[in-house]
């Protein structure tokens, strides 16, 4: 809306997208990919104007999923094709995203959606799990998950037998989460055995 009609046609918007936009269901508007995440959209010959006061909606089409509003990308901007001039669409000139993306409801794909998107809430309820003494296969948590693997007789293996942590005390109050952690995905402290991994915690 503004204070007065606009009726000219010799104007682009301009807008970065993370997802490719497919279709804008609108015949006064157009759409093109200009390189990497920049698209635009510009009046068609169907272009009736704005009026004052007026609300328009151009309904935009993305690639799937947005399940974040972050996926929106502020600072649309247009240019004036007459004399090349800019300027940024106030509302979008901002970090807060309410100010351009309504609040999305929830982070769902589908109705059907599994997955549970991580917090640090449900991340350290499932770091609280592990305990010491269990086993875990890393290899099952390797993404893409190999779909065979396979070693020969002839090749070499060794085993980890424990952690030690030199300059830990670099790590300040994060050294007893640390250590704790190591525990509790079943590293011993070091010992005179063979194999020992050596986690260096230095500065530049």
């Amino acid at each position: 809306s503004g204070s007065k009609a606009y009726n000219d046609k010799n104007f682009v918007i301009y807008f970065s997208s993370i997802h490719r936009l497919l279709h804008v269901d609108h015949p006064g508007f157009e759409f093109g990919h200009v390189v990497g995440d920049l698209t635009y959209i510009k009046p068609t010959q169907m272009f009736q104007g704005f009026e004052s006061p007026s609300v328009v909606i151009l309904p935009l089409v993305f690639e799937y999923w947005s399940v974040q509003e972050t996926d929106k990308m502020p600072r649309f901007f247009v240019v004036d094709t007459r004399d090349d001039s800019t300027a940024v669409i106030p509302n979008t000139d901002t970090e807060e995203m309410h100010e351009f993306v309504i609040p999305y409801m929830s982070s769902m794909k589908t109705e059907g959606d599994k997955n549970v998107p991580m917090t640090v809430e449900n991340r350290y309820a499932r770091n609280e799990k592990l305990s010491e003494g269990v086993e875990t296969d890393t290899s099952t948590r390797i993404i893409p998950t190999p779909f065979r693997v396979e070693t020969s007789e002839s090749s070499t293996t060794f085993g980890i037998e424990g952690v030690t942590l030199i300059n830990a005390d670099l790590l300040g109050r994060l050294q007893t989460g640390a250590e704790e952690l190591i525990g509790k995905v079943t590293m011993k402290a070091a010992s005179g055995k063979d194999h020992v991994l050596i986690l260096m915690i230095g500065t530049l």
